[in-house]
């Protein structure tokens, strides 16, 4: 534990409502070279395809550049794992090259994550350091600037807070997906659960939380007197005299979900489970830990692509299911079993990050960018990650139209030596030069949009997608386009993905605001 004069780190943490060591913490206990060993023994059990094997390498490279060896032993038997997939998925031997894509993407991701981290951690303890200094040297002197300097040390705490969710959020956005995609190729990805760096989202700890929780027993008395009222359950007939409301149906719906966790032979997932298949048992552990984290408190990561955060994002997977199942959204009118529900959801929402992510690539290169510069600025920001210098331009630049343009401009000029971004990362000149236009035609967006790199302010959580134009995605329409807030120009987590459908989340003035942040953004790249 960091130790400092005239404050604690508990005290600190107290103040800024969130422990950024243990963030750090729980993200390092994770072992990225354990999943890189398990994708390199998939890569070499499946088909070598040309187009696989580039993906492979792609994510391998990412790896490298941010894996820091912590000599810890591999919790997984590569060998076994391998031929336990193997078997499931007999006949299918592409299919295990798309499980090592998924698994390097995954040991990729987790290793940036842990890099920033750190990265973000040593840079709060030496501020913090400098802080405690200053503090000593006048607190004799003058106890009001004293007090002052420990509000900007618990303020530098609460930022790293921040940050590292931003940070666990982006990671465990790309782990979700990459665990949905594998799956559906028929594969159940247990094996990473105790190297994944997220503590508490293997399935049984997801059901050992909600029984804990207390929330078990109340959802089982719940049920008990809709059941002693000879109240059905028909999810047709929900609210429906003579059947259970919707809170008793959600109840019923979570205990089904806890039983196929802790006892999936005797439970609905108990034809599958005998056939070795724990894809259901997964599905279900989904289900409840949106319910978990859907009545959660204190800060959550956030989502940088698709807008909101980890709560928004349950709340709307928990409707979206819930009219999924009964057939309540006007594009699936046919009622779908729980999991088919949530698979789709799943699918959704990776569909609807890779075409956000591709979309603001191609824009960037609209604008004058370089593929790769593009690419650099895409990557950094699905990882939460831009430069301080560009972020501090950019803000400048929606502020009064005066000076907004010399503000992004210096702001541009900083980009190559950012300081956030890692080693041997740099912008060509046309990139810096495309930037500079698109931070000087900010200054007359003024405070419609105030944009980070340009193009959103992500630190209050606005998606990727929130200036880019509409685009048809996923299947449920549209991917997510956040909205623009009304009040004081400033950015609002919109709906996070195409996921939401037809559930219309937003408000009146997030749908005027998507209108707003639409025209601007074509304006903008004009």
């Amino acid at each position: 534990m960091t130790q400092f004069v005239n404050f604690t780190q508990a005290e600190l943490v107290a103040a800024a409502g969130g422990d950024p060591w243990k963030l750090n913490s729980e993200l390092q206990a994770g072992d990225s070279g354990a999943i890189d060993g398990l994708a390199d023994a998939f890569h070499q059990a499946g088909s070598h395809v040309r187009e696989a094997d580039e993906e492979f390498d792609a994510a391998k490279k990412k790896f490298k550049e941010a894996y820091k060896r912590n000599d810890s032993e591999s919790p997984i038997d590569e060998s076994h794992e391998v031929q336990r997939a193997a078997a499931e998925l007999a006949g299918h031997p592409e299919k295990l090259s798309q499980i090592a894509i998924n698994l390097e993407h995954v040991a990729a991701s987790l290793a940036i994550a842990q890099r920033n981290s750190d990265a973000e951690i040593a840079g709060l303890e030496s501020q913090l350091h400098a802080i405690d200094d200053q503090i000593s040297a006048v607190l004799a002197d003058s106890p009001s600037e004293a007090a002052n300097l420990l509000a900007s040390a618990n303020a530098a705490t609460a930022a790293a807070v921040g940050q590292l969710e931003t940070f666990r959020g982006s990671y465990v956005a790309q782990l979700d997906a990459a665990e949905s995609a594998m799956m559906e190729t028929g594969y159940t990805p247990d094996a990473i659960d105790d190297a994944d760096g997220v503590a508490g989202n293997a399935p049984g700890e997801i059901a050992d939380r909600y029984d804990k929780s207390g929330q078990r027993a109340r959802d089982q008395a719940m049920v008990d007197q809709a059941n002693a009222a000879g109240r059905g359950s028909a999810s047709s007939m929900i609210g429906e005299p003579g059947y259970m409301t919707q809170e008793e149906a959600d109840a019923a719906a979570r205990l089904r979900d806890y039983q196929a966790i802790v006892d999936p032979a005797h439970s609905y997932t108990r034809s599958a489970h005998a056939h070795g298949d724990d894809r259901p048992t997964r599905l279900a552990s989904q289900r409840l830990d949106d319910y978990m984290t859907s009545k959660s408190t204190g800060p959550v990561p956030k989502d940088l692509v698709l807008g909101g955060d980890a709560r928004t994002r349950a709340e709307a997977r928990l409707q979206l299911q819930r009219d999924l199942e009964s057939g309540n959204v006007s594009w699936h009118q046919q009622p779908m079993t729980p999991d088919d529900a949530t698979r789709l959801i799943d699918q959704m929402e990776a569909s609807d990050r890779s075409n956000a992510l591709t979309k603001l690539q191609q824009e960037l290169q609209a604008s004058g960018m370089t593929a790769q510069g593009a690419g650099t600025v895409a990557e950094g920001m699905s990882q939460g990650i831009i430069p301080k210098e560009l972020v501090d331009g950019a803000s400048a630049a929606g502020k009064p139209i005066a000076g907004g343009a010399e503000a992004f401009n210096r702001g541009g000029e900083a980009l190559p030596t950012g300081r956030h971004w890692e080693p041997g990362v740099a912008f060509s000149e046309e990139d810096v030069k495309a930037l500079k236009t698109i931070g000087g035609r900010l200054g007359w967006a003024g405070n419609v949009i105030d944009l980070g790199v340009g193009l959103y302010e992500w630190h209050n959580g606005a998606p990727l997608g929130e200036v880019l134009s509409k685009s048809a995605g996923g299947m449920a329409g549209a991917w997510g386009l956040g909205a623009i807030g009304a009040e004081g120009g400033m950015a609002v987590a919109g709906p996070p993905g195409a996921f939401v459908g037809a559930l219309v989340l937003g408000t009146a003035g997030a749908f005027g605001g998507e209108k707003a942040g639409e025209a601007a953004y074509d304006w903008l790249t004009r």
